[in-house]
């Protein structure tokens, strides 16, 4: 234990000298570690929507407030910090005051919060003044307070604003990005859902107040809702376009691959309706076609399960279909898996393949329609 009698304490309303502690290897110390590198992260972004989740209401406000006024732009740190940014020291005050630095060359700011914010910075004193219009300000949130034009630079803080719960990330597995189709044509408009995977209760979607840093790269644009993504009528054909966005602090990104227009694509999950030319004991339920050509063949749906998959490789041209098997659950041992496919009016028929089944004796000749 040390004693520290810095102007930085004072600025916080608290006399005379203050007991601080270093803070042992733990999750509390790598949490505010984590926190460090998001807002380094947030800073370096320059995106007002990064920043504003880690900081307390009151913060937020402020910095809305001086935005309105035309004071934005400024980096929230002493020095700027595309130059260096990276963790230093934690410690607490109290046990429930915890103060994580921010290192930037030879600057050293301190981020102050209470363990009652979850994760969400209540200050930032800077470890040198910072100069604005003549004055010098030890802290964001005094800079912020005259920028406003608020008196009372020693008030204490208000207490911080309960977290959204539909925003914090409890009981899930991992946030992505959901879209109401598996085939992405040139000129389409594509319906884009923040979602969240809550197996095995299923998935969610994430409200939009929750998500920020929405971008989209490639030949696409994103509406100004955020919810639908319209590739261009001449995007070429192969061409990847990534969306993305951020959820608690994590980026979440979906890539998916553009096709022409008018092109036969086999991307869909079928189930067969009927077999002509050969019989099989048990039918074909689910037939996967998947992007980047991957494939799968189930005969009883349960969860997760599948019997084979593997790659396919099809010629929209000449409707020719091959089949690679790559691993399995049940692979029957008798399949033709090269053959021609047709699709038309929603209706898939595969012709001269034969798909295997659970009794697993040869056949020839098969045509399923799916």
């Amino acid at each position: 234990m040390k004693l520290a009698c810095s102007a930085i304490f004072a600025s916080l309303a608290l006399a005379g000298c203050v007991p601080t502690m270093k803070m042992r290897e733990g999750p509390e110390r790598e949490r505010l570690v984590a926190l460090v590198r998001q807002f380094c992260a947030a800073e370096q972004s320059a995106d007002p929507d990064d920043t504003a989740p880690l900081l307390v209401a009151s913060l937020r406000d402020m910095l809305e407030r001086r935005a309105a006024s035309g004071g934005a732009g400024k980096p929230l740190t002493s020095g700027d910090p595309k130059a260096a940014c990276e963790p230093g020291r934690t410690w607490y005050l109290g046990g429930s005051r915890q103060f994580a630095e921010v290192r930037m060359g030879d600057r050293s700011d301190r981020l102050d919060l209470w363990r009652a914010d979850q994760g969400r910075i209540g200050d930032i004193l800077y470890g040198r003044k910072r100069r604005v219009g003549g004055r010098g300000f030890g802290s964001l949130r005094s800079e912020l307070i005259a920028a406003v034009g608020e008196r009372s630079a020693a008030a204490p803080p208000p207490p911080p604003a309960l977290p959204d719960p539909a925003c914090q990330p409890v009981g899930w597995n991992f946030a992505f990005v959901g879209t109401d189709t598996n085939v992405y044509r040139q000129g389409a408009a594509v319906r884009v859902t923040p979602m969240i995977d809550r197996m095995p209760s299923g998935t969610v979607e994430i409200p939009l107040r929750c998500t920020s840093g929405w971008r989209v790269t490639g030949p696409a644009t994103l509406g100004a809702d955020r919810t639908v993504v319209t590739i261009a009528p001449d995007a070429q054909p192969g061409a990847i376009v990534a969306v993305a966005f951020r959820h608690a602090g994590k980026p979440v990104e979906l890539q998916f691959r553009v096709v022409a227009k008018d092109a036969t694509v086999l991307t869909g999950r079928y189930t067969q309706q009927s077999l002509e030319g050969c019989a099989a004991h048990e039918p074909v339920r689910e037939l996967e076609f998947q992007p980047e050509n991957r494939f799968s063949v189930t005969f009883l749906p349960f969860e997760s399960y599948r019997d084979y998959w593997g790659a396919y490789a099809f010629d929209s041209a000449t409707g020719k279909l091959r089949l690679t098997v790559e691993g399995g659950n049940f692979v029957p041992s008798y399949l033709d898996l090269e053959g021609e496919a047709e699709l038309s009016a929603g209706r898939l028929r595969l012709k001269d393949m034969f798909l295997g089944s659970r009794d697993d004796r040869p056949q020839s000749g098969c045509t399923y329609v799916f």
